[in-house]
């Protein structure tokens, strides 16, 4: 049995059990080759003569290993000697889910919403490797103290390209999170783990999952053939957008659920603006989401079709404009050849936006308001290209920084160039940022008016158009934090400058 002390492979030295299941124990331990804090997770030894459970943990540190995202634990060894089967991970300090609501019984919609998008992000990221978690429930989403949070335990994930491993007779995943596809034993995708996470936030939002029965495996039937009570119901104070999210994500037949996790975050973004009232809806850039394999046709698509918004007056109105425009400029164009004369030659197609390097990025925390510094040990995050990796802001007591005006990043381009979009990759909920395409340094915190491109409300990842503007640097300016209490901050894994050198 491991005991506090105990040096796994050479390296890892464990101090404490911080949790046990059904499979495994969960210990801190010291990474005794850089000092630094890890967990690992050591299957019960009375599993090891098991082959299926044995090929179970080895097939989640294989799949976890795959995986590279700010929201999910990040596994970074396996230990497989005789007599132990270990897997070391991330050490997240800070709390599960479960734990916070056994504590709080509830949490505000606000904070339902963002969890909900961050796991969404987390599910994504996962869904597009091919890899379905199916065990998503409140004991395995791990808030950090900086308010992060981060899926974790993918012990029974399947890829896409395997059968199910359920064991006669038994279910795998747990009871209460558990959809029907997998209840009934069928093959699972993308979507039930949607509705795993539904049922998580259906608990989150009112304090208990949607279903209870006796035991766990009536608790598991009991969706087959009842559908779950209203959210509104359950906890009146709720907005309807919210509910409507979250009772969608609960349908039985996996087609009438959202098709895949960017669409069940862009709905929370959505439901967060009607909810509180505060912030406008944005949705993420689609150049960095993750799509999981989907059916095509059949009854998805004809939701799909029926849930198109109907085409605005404005857009028809404008059309037939351009239709107007577009003739008159024909006929012109006739009359003149019939008078000798030729057309002009078409416009010169533009050069098309392509990434530009980054030579050098810094911090941008102007003085006497700012320090100089922001987080700058881990400034290079940003443009390693790692997921894993983020910078982040400092911590604060307020969205709007309190008497700062903001703080930013500075990118430094190898050349002058022409750019066309900046895009940003973020987990988080509710930021805002102003973009200056430049050629000298500011002394001080920019003006709004200068911006060149700017976003509000911005619900994770996005892409702003700069609309071509040359310059040597690009200061990315975050006028607003993301959303997360008791202190706010904004973690962003990745900017991109897209555009072409300047002539």
């Amino acid at each position: 049995m491991p005991t506090p002390g105990l040096v796994i492979a050479d390296r890892y030295r464990l101090e404490a059990r911080i949790d046990s299941g059904g499979m495994a124990q969960v210990w801190s331990a010291i990474d005794e080759r850089d000092g630094s804090r890890v967990a690992v997770k050591i299957l019960h030894p009375h599993l090891l003569d098991d082959a299926a459970f044995l090929e179970r943990f080895r097939r989640e540190a294989a799949a976890a290993a795959r995986l590279r995202h700010p929201n999910i634990v990040a596994v970074h060894d396996t230990c497989s000697i005789p007599g132990l089967e270990a897997i070391v991970m991330e050490f997240v300090d800070g709390v599960s889910l479960r734990q916070r609501l056994d504590t709080a019984g509830v949490l505000e919609p606000i904070d339902v919403v963002e969890i909900g998008c961050r796991v969404a992000d987390a599910l994504g990221a996962a869904h597009a490797q091919g890899l379905v978690h199916r065990d998503v429930k409140p004991a395995n989403i791990l808030i950090a103290d900086d308010q992060t949070v981060r899926l974790a335990d993918f012990g029974i994930a399947k890829s896409d390209q395997q059968t199910e491993m359920t064991v006669a007779g038994s279910l795998v995943g747990t009871a209460t999170y558990l959809s029907p596809e997998q209840v009934l034993g069928e093959r699972t995708d993308g979507r039930s783990d949607l509705y795993s996470l539904g049922v998580v936030l259906y608990e989150a939002a009112c304090g208990s999952p949607p279903f209870h029965a006796e035991s766990p495996a009536a608790t598991a039937l009991v969706r087959l053939h009842q559908a779950p009570p209203p959210l509104s119901a359950r906890r009146t104070a709720l907005r309807p957008a919210l509910c409507d999210v979250i009772m969608r994500c609960l349908e039985r037949n996996p087609d009438d659920r959202y098709p895949d996790a960017a669409a069940l975050r862009d709905a929370l973004g959505s439901a967060l603006t009607k909810t509180t009232g505060e912030l406008p809806v944005v949705t993420l850039a689609k150049p960095t989401r993750s799509r999981a394999p989907r059916r095509t046709g059949g009854p998805a698509a004809a939701a799909a079709s029926r849930r198109r918004p109907p085409r605005s007056k404005i857009g028809t109105a404008t059309l037939a404009v351009l239709i107007a425009s577009a003739l008159a400029v024909i006929t012109l164009l006739v009359v003149k050849a019939a008078q000798g004369t030729s057309a002009s030659p078409p416009p010169t197609t533009a050069p098309r936006a392509e990434l530009i390097p980054i030579a050098k990025v810094e911090t941008f925390d102007p003085r006497p308001l700012g320090d100089g510094m922001e987080n700058d040990s881990r400034v290079g995050s940003v443009i390693e290209g790692l997921p894993s990796s983020a910078w982040s802001t400092e911590a604060y007591n307020s969205q709007e920084f309190g008497t700062k005006r903001g703080v930013g990043l500075l990118l430094t381009l190898p050349r002058r160039s022409v750019v066309d979009r900046i895009e940003i990759d973020s987990p988080d909920v509710g930021w805002s940022v102003e973009i200056s395409v430049l050629d000298t340094l500011p002394t001080g915190p920019p003006a709004q008016a200068d911006a060149t491109a700017s976003a509000t409300g911005i619900n994770g990842s996005t892409a702003l158009d700069t609309t071509g503007h040359p310059g040597t640097l690009v200061l990315v300016w975050i006028t607003r934090l993301g959303n997360g209490r008791p202190r706010y901050n904004l973690a962003i894994s990745a900017v991109r400058v897209m555009g072409r050198p300047a002539t």
